[in-house]
């Protein structure tokens, strides 16, 4: 999706690209939210989570 352009410059595609290069980097998984929605991210209600496949 973000080659594709459907996270452009200054929305989320800042965001899923940092979220992606953690997870080539090594990383198991990324949590995209806000501190409002933080609660109810962790209990994945909310925000935005992506995760390694391996």
């Amino acid at each position: 999706h973000l080659s594709q352009g459907q996270f452009p410059p200054g929305s989320m595609g800042p965001k899923v690209k940092a979220a992606i290069e953690y997870i080539q980097g090594g990383g198991k998984e990324v949590l995209i939210t806000s501190a409002n929605h933080l609660k109810a991210s962790l209990i994945n209600r909310s925000g935005t989570k992506i995760k390694d496949a391996l």
